[in-house]
């Protein structure tokens, strides 16, 4: 049996009322719901960072979010999902 995903980060940010195109939840959502500008790099992102939400405005991706799940945040973990995201250049934004 496959562990469900913790939202309580989406409350926490107020995005629990926001839908795809808006922002995606699952990569299953990406998949099937994103802007076909964007579908690939947010496919590509979301497998190669273990992302857990896409927040996009305009059809554009704007924020990525990733949950690291530990009291203490590995700075090297950091620092590579940075690398990632910033030659990935889709999204200005990586929330932790």
């Amino acid at each position: 049996m496959t562990a469900m995903p913790n939202f309580e980060w989406v409350n926490n940010f107020d995005l629990d009322e926001r839908r795809p195109p808006e922002f995606f939840r699952t990569l299953e959502e990406v998949k099937e719901f994103a802007p076909p500008l964007y579908a690939h790099a947010m496919r590509r992102a979301w497998e190669k960072l273990s992302l857990c939400g896409i927040l996009c405005s305009d059809n554009k991706p704007i924020a990525y979010f990733k949950d690291f799940s530990t009291d203490k945040i590995d700075p090297t973990a950091m620092r590579t999902a940075h690398r990632q995201l910033w030659n990935q250049g889709t999204s200005p934004l990586l929330v932790v």
